[in-house]
């Protein structure tokens, strides 16, 4: 179960809910976030929806500023910090697709 609550602060109290992963909106620092919660809870976020207005450059930029933010953190899954807007262009949102694909690390093994 993935809990999404916009504006959130109280990121233990929102983690108590039993969700297994929080969604983080885009005005959040993901590591600030990651840092607060227990390793088993995940973290997905946080792309500004804006950023799909822009262009290839800066799509490309921060996604890669997110992914290289929580490189560290298993259970992280990049999304949006908030739904598409009608404005968004498919290219970036191709290009970030792109991105996050070619960045993507294993899964860590179980010892």
């Amino acid at each position: 179960v993935i809990v999404f609550s916009k504006s959130t602060r109280d990121w233990k109290a929102l983690a108590e809910t039993g969700g297994q992963v929080l969604g983080v909106d885009w005005a959040e620092s993901l590591p600030a976030v990651a840092s607060q919660l227990a390793k088993n809870v995940g973290v997905q976020g946080n792309l500004d929806p804006t950023v799909l207005e822009t262009s290839p450059e800066v799509a490309i930029r921060e996604t890669k500023r997110i992914l290289e933010g929580m490189k560290d953190r298993d259970g992280f899954v990049f999304n949006l910090g908030h739904g598409v807007r009608p404005s968004s262009q498919v290219e970036l949102m191709q290009a970030v697709v792109e991105t996050v694909q070619s960045s993507t690390r294993p899964p860590r093994e179980e010892t």
